[in-house]
């Protein structure tokens, strides 16, 4: 689902600041352990920031009952991630390199292939982004290749 309205730059700044501090990259196997996805997510206590992000970027917003409260969380739709990374880029501090192995994760979608496997390069190079990913998310620096 598209959000209502378009993000301005402003819109990019303040959601990279919220992300960097409640928001999450993850590259994860799907599917039984065949494929690998991505995942972007950003969780908070209360909904009102969720929604807002829901507006511009579209998407689901889940609640995880917890005590004492509940969580809940935004999931960017697949085809707005790009998007969502890209227009957050120049504004992050914490979560830039997650967000640039994103971008990269996502070039290697290959829209034309509909469910057949990807190469065998592209399927390589998407594990190792989701090995360093997981590094990262866990706060483990790596050489850059």
């Amino acid at each position: 689902m598209k959000g209502k309205l378009r993000p301005t730059k402003l819109d990019c700044a303040y959601a990279a600041g919220f992300f960097d501090g409640e928001g999450c990259v993850c590259a994860a196997r799907l599917y039984g352990g065949k494929g690998i996805g991505l995942i972007v997510t950003v969780s908070q206590n209360t909904i009102s920031s969720l929604e807002w992000l829901k507006d511009r970027w579209g998407g689901n917003i889940l609640e995880a009952k917890r005590i004492p409260r509940s969580v809940f969380r935004w999931q960017c739709p697949q085809p707005r991630i790009e998007d969502f990374l890209v227009g957050m880029l120049p504004y992050l501090k914490v979560k830039g390199e997650q967000a640039r192995l994103g971008i990269k994760f996502r070039s290697l979608i290959d829209t034309t292939r509909c469910g057949r496997s990807l190469p065998p390069d592209n399927q390589k190079l998407r594990e190792e982004i989701m090995e360093k990913m997981k590094r990262l998310n866990r706060g483990i620096r790596y050489a850059a290749s």
